[in-house]
């Protein structure tokens, strides 16, 4: 059944084995076809083409080395990249190939995206995260100029955070796994930047941070100062994601017991606590009278992690 309200309306992420790569295009057999969307919140149409209309010899392709994940592309936005394309992405190489969870892929984007959005891309980040430098339809064909066997093809996007079902928690896998795919995703993540996750119970994690953006805020650095002279056992820190490259905040992220943000992706960091940690939700500060604040719990990054305990704040006065 169709859910009306799944913006890909139904379109799953497909795998194709043994597909041929020629001319910045997918070729497979004609009987594998299935229609998929490249991006994790619109219906954005994609299917390969039959590999018996190639009209080109394959008789002796070079093999790729890697399975290939091909979507539209990623987002300058860090929370918006992972939750909306990297962890959706990765998860069809997890659902189709379970034992390639940590190890090298190769990322393809489509070639009219990267060519418009991927100065914006954190490529370090995604080259760190795949193992390879990030590519695009249009350079892959331009590196190998022939045709290329492709032993394992995964394409689209259908879980993430721009996935939440009517009971208002975030499509976060398509079947039942006997682990926690969310939690892979921050192991992988942890392991390739070579950090090594604490447990909420060492004595380092003793951070209460404050995630600022660009949602005003009153009166936490007076708040704060307070605390730290009071509570000398905890460390109370106001920080600002884009101050910070992504191993830094892993850094923050791995000694912080408990995070409180507002309104918008400043929450995407929050899976990277240690389990057990908590997460304030607040609600959004605004001095205009003429603008509603934004106080309702926020599903699309609060149901990401099983393991952080999230409570929002539903209202706050000025004073």
């Amino acid at each position: 059944m169709t859910d009306e309200n799944d913006p890909h309306h139904g379109l799953p992420i497909t795998f194709y084995k043994n597909a041929v790569f020629y001319d910045g295009k997918f070729f497979v057999d004609k009987d594998n076809i299935a229609i998929t969307s490249l991006n994790n919140r619109l219906s954005d149409v994609y299917s390969p083409l039959d590999i018996n209309t190639l009209q080109v010899d394959v008789s002796e392709m070079y093999t790729f080395d890697k399975p290939v994940l091909y979507l539209g592309g990623f987002h300058d936005n860090m929370a918006h990249s992972m939750w909306d394309c990297m962890y959706p992405s990765w998860y069809g190489l997890l659902y189709f190939l379970e034992q390639y969870w940590d190890k090298d892929f190769q990322w393809m984007a489509r070639g009219s995206d990267y060519r418009r959005w991927s100065e914006g891309w954190n490529l370090e980040m995604l080259e760190v995260f795949s193992g390879a430098p990030i590519t695009s339809d249009e350079t892959f064909f331009s590196q190998y100029n022939k045709p290329i066997k492709i032993p394992s093809l995964v394409v689209g996007a259908n879980v993430g955070i721009g996935q939440v079902g009517t009971d208002l928690c975030v499509k976060r896998q398509l079947k039942q796994h006997n682990f926690d795919p969310v939690e892979r995703f921050v192991d992988r993540i942890y392991q390739r930047h070579k950090i090594k996750r604490k447990p909420l119970d060492d004595p380092e994690v003793k951070n209460i941070v404050y995630v600022v953006n660009k949602r005003p805020h009153n009166g936490i650095e007076e708040l704060f100062d307070k605390l730290n002279k009071k509570y000398h056992q905890y460390c109370f820190k106001i920080v600002n994601w884009a101050h910070h490259n992504f191993a830094a905040q892993l850094e923050i992220a791995n000694t912080t017991r408990i995070i409180i943000d507002g309104v918008g992706t400043a929450r995407g960091n929050t899976p990277f606590l240690p389990n057990s940690a908590i997460e304030i939700q607040t609600g959004q500060h605004s001095d205009r009278d003429d603008r509603n604040y934004i106080c309702y719990f926020d599903c699309h990054l609060g149901t990401l992690s099983r393991y952080v305990k999230t409570i929002n704040i539903t209202g706050y006065s000025f004073e």
